[in-house]
């Protein structure tokens, strides 16, 4: 019986480490497909419109990330900390508590091994270009390239 209560756990373990797996590759897989989509171009031909990278010329604050989800844009705020979990995620906090904060940007350890002295930009005021998205109720980025954070 023991036995085969430590097989469904080891099982249990197993399944949330490939959902949590799954989730990041889904997330990187969706970001590379929002920048590299094609959209009906507004004429009446059938030439492809490739979507731009959002620029870091004018930038949300933190709070009005919320109000463009969907679109590629850049958005400015004080990086407050670094945190990086025990699956390698490394998220970029804006606010001493990261649950009362209204946006963050997320690297997924994925595409962690293309960044390097991250720690530079906490304290500092930071502007994060990329597709906002919403995860849990809070707009977020997720951030592919270092060429996405900017020192303001």
């Amino acid at each position: 019986m023991g036995i085969l209560i430590l097989l469904f756990l080891a099982d249990l373990i197993y399944l949330n480490i490939e959902i949590t797996a799954s989730r990041q590759q889904l997330s990187v897989i969706e970001e590379q497909l929002a920048v590299l989509s094609l959209a009906p171009s507004a004429s009446s031909t059938s030439e492809p419109v490739v979507l731009q990278k959002a620029s870091f010329s004018s930038c949300f604050s933190l709070e009005e990330a919320s109000q463009h989800i969907g679109e590629e844009a850049c958005v400015e705020g004080k990086l407050d900390h670094l945190y990086v979990s025990q699956t390698e995620t490394t998220f970029l906090n804006f606010c001493p508590n990261y649950q009362e904060c209204s946006f963050q940007a997320v690297i997924f350890a994925s595409r962690a091994g293309a960044f390097s002295d991250l720690e530079k930009y906490e304290g500092k005021n930071i502007q994060i270009s990329g597709l906002i998205k919403t995860y849990q109720g809070k707009a977020e980025i997720i951030i592919n390239d270092p060429s996405q954070i900017k020192i303001k």
